[in-house]
């Protein structure tokens, strides 16, 4: 491995670098919603520590973002380069004979912000030998879900290099170059947008029994490689993207927990807007998503198929007026608004969410997580991103591949949603996604 130490040294310990809009906006959220990001890696091996936590030390040099802490001056929010992180602040081990049991323990970790770092990197080691599980939390300030897999694809890349060996070369990256030009500022007609913006405390579709949270869950559905084949099998004779399908199906599966036979099923999407630059300053992870609101009409009675062309449409309307823009000019509003006011105006929002008891569910597509891109030098059996958990009323799916496998995953507050109707919402959704009655899908919670 070669880090050029030299260049990462001359940047003083006590630099600090105005965030952007997009990790301002994500700190907001956080005064009601813990924004944290996790990449659940299942291994076919051992990993070992030592070289692990050489690894990562260099992976945050190399991303010296994650290695830093938010400062708040003069009404304004930094980043600050932490001058002395131990290996205790981000690497933990535990280990038992069943990993799996564990999960649900390390994914409950926090990670204050304002003290960072910004990850934590865990590893469950499987007693009996056979194969470790590997957890990254990352702050959602630092990171958006795309950040994440190139942290864990550097991250596994210097750690392949301890263990055999063969230098891994990169450059550290810089704090600065965070710092992006509006986005509004790159939208020719900024009135060009989907509607007069998002309200996030819309119409919420799955009922939450209580605003009390005493628990974090995260539900899981794993989709065999030869269930894959069919869905995408299916979707190409319907002429419609996964994307389509999947949300049809989400929207299908809410309406039918209610007793309407018509229902405009809204839905938060999430988008990389990351389409919209010139192009991507030299590698560095990045939080430059938003996400955009859906509103699907479902029929009780009618085909996925049905529902997916009517997504399909939808969507394709919506990507020919700059979707995320408005998210994004909220970002920035709020950023050049100032701490204060920006936190006066998000809780204000956040009160009447709680008067209301409704939010609208969030679905995150995170795309696909290639196998070359997760090489620790051990067969990786499964690889997962799940949702940024919100407090209730809120509710995150997220989708995620790993080479021809997929997850569908989901977080939440107990007893805010109640586990059964969680479990029934699951089997549904399993049901109605295509090749179902020849390979179901395997369920469990974390």
């Amino acid at each position: 491995m070669v880090l050029n130490q030299d260049r990462f040294q001359s940047e003083p310990a006590s630099m600090r670098y105005r965030v952007n809009p997009f990790d301002f906006f994500s700190d907001l959220l956080s005064l009601f919603s813990d924004q944290m990001i996790h990449l659940v890696v299942m291994l076919e091996g051992q990993i070992h520590p030592e070289s692990l936590i050489r690894a990562a030390n260099l992976a945050i040099k190399a991303e010296p973002v994650v290695g830093c802490r938010l400062v708040q001056e003069d009404d304004k929010l930094f980043w600050e380069k932490i001058p002395q992180i131990r290996n205790e602040d981000f690497f933990f081990q535990i280990e038992d004979s069943n990993p799996v049991s564990r999960l649900q323990k390390v994914l409950s970790y926090k990670i204050d912000p304002y003290q960072g770092p910004m990850i934590r990197i865990n590893l469950i080691k499987n007693t009996e030998n056979t194969g470790d599980i590997l957890v990254i939390n990352a702050n959602h300030a630092s990171m958006d879900g795309k950040g994440m897999k190139d942290f864990a694809s550097l991250l596994f890349s210097f750690y392949r290099g301890e263990r055999t060996g063969c230098a891994f070369h990169t450059e550290p990256g810089s704090v600065s170059q965070r710092i992006l030009p509006d986005l509004s500022s790159r939208i020719s007609n900024r009135e060009n947008t989907n509607s007069d913006g998002v309200d996030w405390s819309d119409k919420f579709s799955v009922p939450a029994h209580s605003m009390h949270c005493e628990k974090q869950v995260f539900s899981v559905l794993c989709l065999s490689r030869e269930r894959v084949k069919i869905i995408h099998e299916v979707r190409k004779k319907w002429n419609v993207t996964l994307n389509d399908l999947m949300l049809a199906a989400v929207g299908a599966v809410c309406s039918g927990l209610t007793q309407w036979r018509l229902r405009d099923i809204h839905l938060l999407t999430t988008i990389d807007l990351r389409r919209y630059l010139n192009q991507v300053p030299q590698r560095t992870v990045f939080n430059y998503s938003t996400a955009f609101e859906v509103a699907i009409p479902v029929f009780h009675d009618e085909s996925l198929m049905e529902t997916s062309l009517r997504a399909h449409e939808i969507m394709d309307q919506i990507k020919k007026n700059n979707p995320g823009i408005e998210g994004a000019i909220e970002a920035e509003d709020l950023y050049n608004a100032g701490c204060v006011k920006a936190r006066y105006e998000m809780q204000k929002q956040w009160d009447e969410v709680r008067i209301k008891g409704k939010r609208s569910p969030l679905f995150t597509n995170t795309g696909i997580i290639h196998p070359g891109d997760l090489d620790p030098g051990i067969p990786v059996s499964r690889a997962f991103l799940l949702p940024t958990h919100n407090l209730p009323p809120g509710f995150s799916f997220a989708i995620s591949s790993f080479g021809d496998v997929m997850t569908l995953s989901s977080s939440y507050g107990l007893p805010a949603f109640d586990s059964d109707m969680v479990r029934e919402l699951y089997t549904s959704l399993d049901k109605i996604i295509p090749g179902y009655d020849s390979d179901p899908g395997a369920y469990m919670t974390m």
